[in-house]
């Protein structure tokens, strides 16, 4: 009896509670579902909130111009604000590439030149400075190419290749004639083929 009516509690509030979640939209899927759309007016602040905790992955970039009139502050007080969830934080400094300017850069620069940046963060704005920025990336990415960290070379490796400018592609074809580890080389080497 507990059970069965216990159940039925569960059913009922799992049908009470509206779904907020969907997948972000497919590159080349026939029809992309639009974004999630609050029946209530929200702040800008919130509107960018579910943008970034409705997907699982980063929503484009018109979603958020979309849903804010300054969606860069928004998503700079996210990814700066200490006391916000780390994936949303997280999500933030990936959309931030979508806007790039001299303040998104400082803040990349900054996290990459913070000793305390935890690892993860600094892999992945590795790759969100060189998506925005390309070439102007470039000296703040190229001393990874000579970290002790296998993985941070690898990465800056793969960040390089994205920028894939002439630039770019001379640091990779000098740090693959430095490399000693025969995995990063073979890595840097196949960031050369095209």
């Amino acid at each position: 009896m507990k059970r069965s009516v216990f159940s039925a509690l569960v059913a009922l509030s799992l049908a009470a509670v509206p779904a907020v979640a969907q997948v972000a939209p497919t590159t080349g899927a026939p029809e992309a579902a639009p974004p999630v759309e609050a029946d209530v007016a929200m702040t800008d602040h919130d509107a960018i909130v579910v943008l970034l905790s409705g997907y699982h992955g980063i929503p484009e970039a018109q979603a958020f111009v979309d849903a804010a009139a300054d969606p860069a502050g928004e998503l700079l007080a996210i990814a700066t604000q200490a006391d916000e969830s780390p994936i949303l934080r997280d999500r933030a400094l990936a959309a931030l590439a979508y806007f790039p300017s001299d303040v998104v850069e400082a803040l990349y620069v900054s996290i990459l030149d913070d000793p305390q940046t935890p690892e993860m963060v600094r892999h992945r704005v590795i790759g969100h400075y060189a998506t925005a920025f390309g070439d102007a990336a470039l000296p703040a990415i190229a001393p990874y190419l000579d970290s002790a960290d296998v993985q941070l070379r690898l990465t800056a490796a793969y960040a390089l290749r994205a920028i894939d400018t002439p630039a770019a592609l001379h640091m990779l074809d000098v740090a693959a004639a430095r490399e000693s580890d025969p995995l990063v080389l073979q890595q840097l080497q196949r960031q050369l083929t095209p």
